[in-house]
């Protein structure tokens, strides 16, 4: 079977706009998110995501429709200044 934890953080700090997103998620409220995570305090890096990678590797924010509102949603990418801060990330509204 393969590394996928290995593989994973291997991807991740050779990539880095994905390493500062990561980084830049602890301040994230990760519900509302369908991919979290972050640095943990010991350098391991910690990703949430309960419906798969491929909005990460897509380079995608789409709001968790289990968690939160579309208004909420909104008001968060507006908040977080998404847009402004990965202006590559598409914003699913």
């Amino acid at each position: 079977m393969t590394d996928l934890p290995g593989r994973l953080e291997s991807l991740v700090r050779s990539t880095p706009w994905l390493l500062e997103a990561l980084r830049a998620a602890r301040d994230v409220d990760p519900p509302d998110w369908l991919v979290g995570g972050g640095v943990l305090p010991d350098d391991r890096l910690e990703v949430v995501a309960p419906c798969g990678l491929d909005d990460l590797f897509g380079l995608v924010c789409r709001r968790n429709p289990r968690r939160v509102t579309e208004d909420h949603y909104r008001r968060r990418v507006l908040d977080k200044r998404v847009a402004e801060r990965w202006p590559r990330v598409g914003i699913v509204l």
